[in-house]
């Protein structure tokens, strides 16, 4: 498996620099309450950081730009521009500027 959980709950997988492993949310109910059958769902464009790679050199000064996201980031992504990743249904790789932004978290009632 290639995500599988350490003792300490981290993944098991850097992606490279600039890259982010993201779970993303599925459409398992339409907006007006009914379950979808498997062959209509799809997905959303919201999902969960689960993990970054270290960041982008900085050519002219050597070090790397700071990452912009953190694990566990609730996030909206442009789905045009990913990797799936084969055999690992729901999680993708997408680059930094592909991450449109964070959805902060609020309380459902």
């Amino acid at each position: 498996m290639l995500i599988p959980k350490r003792d300490n709950g981290s993944p098991d997988f850097l992606p490279a620099e600039g890259l982010a492993l993201v779970k993303m949310d599925r459409d398992d109910v339409s907006s007006g309450g009914i379950h979808l059958p498997e062959r209509a769902r799809g997905m959303r464009s919201t999902g969960k950081i689960i993990a970054l790679g270290l960041g982008r050199w900085c050519p002219t000064s050597g070090n790397r730009y700071p990452v912009p996201y953190v694990p566990g980031a609730l996030v909206l992504v442009n789905r045009q521009n990913h990797l799936d990743i084969p055999g690992h249904d729901g999680y993708i790789l997408i680059g930094y500027e592909a991450i449109l932004g964070i959805i902060p978290n609020v309380a459902t009632s």
